[in-house]
């Protein structure tokens, strides 16, 4: 399933979220506030391999009028 620029719609009744979901399907995905304004897009997610869980995700967010982006991680 694509989910880039789209809302994910979850029909499952059972389960409230999603129990598993490759990195690369969110990739590019946007990230928004609470009030629901777009903040920026999911640029890469770093996994802890030990401990077999994501550490953080990379956040990108686009500087003033398109010039460059700068990078955020985000536990």
């Amino acid at each position: 399933m694509e989910s880039h620029g789209e809302k994910i719609i979850h029909t499952a009744s059972f389960t409230p979220y999603r129990r598993v979901m490759s990195a690369s399907s969110m990739m590019k995905d946007d990230v928004c506030n609470h009030a629901d304004e777009e903040i920026g897009s999911i640029y890469e997610i770093m996994i802890d391999v030990p401990a077999g869980k994501i550490a953080y995700m990379v956040l990108s967010v686009e500087e003033f009028l398109g010039l460059g982006e700068r990078l955020f991680p985000v536990p």
